[in-house]
């Protein structure tokens, strides 16, 4: 019989720095401006933070053309992402020592991360997880981000965590929220 443990992991400022952040450089907005003005304000008027920095996001991309935010544009961002040091072989040495310590074990990566997930899945350090729970796009026909699609806000990571439990994930149970329950 095969054990198994799942590690789980939030990305920004833990595998990576801040996605988001380094994103939005890319696209010459003022970071700081970003989450203390621009996001804290709608934090300040009630809104919850993961929302907050999505609408703003989207408002970004609809307000000038040549900051029209795409999955292509994510993903090719992604790909540059520089995971910290060592992170892209944490996941090998854990599983190697838990094979020393008991070879009826396996481990299992995961991540769950408010981040966006277009960017997580283009990062060089994504092939060593078993599923990746982020924040998404829909894209509109012009292939444009237009609205959020899925949320993950810190409460919501705990979802996550009982589909990791009840092995619920992969391409079988997207569109199928209710199936956790």
């Amino acid at each position: 019989m095969q054990d198994t443990i799942a590690i789980i992991f939030d990305f920004d400022d833990t595998l990576a720095p801040d996605t988001t952040s380094a994103f939005l450089q890319t696209l010459g907005i003022d970071v700081r401006r970003f989450w203390s003005e621009t996001v804290g304000k709608r934090i300040d008027d009630g809104w919850d933070p993961i929302p907050a920095y999505l609408y703003e996001i989207i408002q970004i991309s609809r307000g000038e053309m040549n900051k029209q935010i795409t999955e292509e544009m994510l993903c090719r961002f992604g790909r540059t992402v520089e995971p910290y040091s060592r992170a892209t072989r944490i996941c090998e040495r854990l599983r190697k020592h838990a094979a020393s310590v008991n070879p009826n074990v396996s481990v299992e990566f995961y991540v769950i991360s408010s981040g966006m997930g277009t960017i997580l899945r283009a990062t060089r350090v994504a092939k060593h997880f078993k599923h990746i729970w982020a924040c998404e796009f829909h894209y509109a026909d012009d292939g444009v981000i237009d609205f959020p699609c899925n949320v993950v806000s810190f409460t919501d990571k705990t979802r996550y965590i009982f589909h990791v439990s009840k092995g619920i994930f992969g391409d079988r149970y997207v569109g199928k929220p209710f199936e956790v329950n």
